[in-house]
């Protein structure tokens, strides 16, 4: 997805009345108070085959954790795309996730649309638009790989 795509997207989601139940849309879920949109991973090959449970262990190093450049376009895109967002509306607040991943992992789960970035992401950046919040986020989805998760809500960050 080209950033004005994903641009028009977040205008989109920004517009959209939030739907009073949890259901399926076009690129991802909304339910109350919230729309997330998965476009998916970046570049052609982004799902690439599946890893073989018997094959050989993962390179501690981390120097085969991203063959085929995947990542490194995702973080590409993200970057092109928080650039967009920062023209439009600004600095972003950096919100690190780890102390919200700790408290969901001792059984503290947080809200949609939270509990998804809080699992597959590190950070996200937000921007403060009207009353709404727009995050955007690179989510794990596989073994080195990445997606942008793109956040538009009503329920302040964890």
């Amino acid at each position: 997805m080209t950033t004005a795509r994903y641009l028009a997207a977040i205008d989109a989601l920004l517009r959209e009345p939030f739907p009073a139940e949890h259901l399926p849309t076009r690129f991802g879920d909304s339910g109350p108070g919230f729309h997330r949109a998965r476009p998916g991973p970046a570049g052609p090959e982004a799902h690439g085959p599946p890893a073989d449970p018997d094959g050989p262990p993962a390179d501690p190093a981390g120097r085969d954790a991203d063959p085929d450049g995947q990542a490194e376009r995702c973080r590409a895109e993200g970057e092109a795309l928080a650039a967009a967002l920062r023209a439009r509306w600004g600095p972003p607040e950096h919100l690190g996730l780890w102390s919200a991943s700790v408290r969901d992992a001792a059984g503290r789960t947080p809200p949609a649309p939270w509990d998804e970035a809080v699992r597959r992401a590190d950070d996200v950046l937000l921007w403060r638009v009207g009353r709404r919040w727009a995050g955007l986020a690179a989510a794990r989805c596989g073994e080195g790989r990445l997606e942008l998760l793109v956040l538009v809500t009503e329920i302040d960050p964890p």
